[in-house]
């Protein structure tokens, strides 16, 4: 089990308060008040170095509202090694 975001961390799993609340709704979040932290959570540049490919052709994130961290982080960094994105956005502070 594991998430994409802008650090390398432990985050907490988040069920049935996102959109239904249903199994493919379940969110991460940094853990917070002593919150167990459920879920190891990698930077693209870490999951990029993994899979130990010099380009991806494509990259498909439906991450529930993750992306806004995943691309706070310093996307430039890793942005240039990806040719084409499919990303759902879950909002408007997503499309911004």
């Amino acid at each position: 089990l594991g998430a994409a975001w802008s650090t390398c961390t432990r985050l907490r799993l988040v069920r049935g308060v996102y959109r239904d609340g249903r199994d493919w709704a379940t969110q991460v979040a940094p853990s917070r008040n002593g919150e167990p932290a459920e879920v190891d959570a990698w930077d693209m540049p870490q999951l990029l170095e993994w899979m130990a490919v010099p380009r991806l052709d494509l990259l498909k994130i439906d991450i529930e509202r993750a992306e806004i961290e995943l691309f706070r982080g310093d996307a430039s960094a890793w942005l240039p090694r990806v040719r084409h994105i499919a990303i759902e956005l879950h909002d408007a502070a997503c499309s911004r």
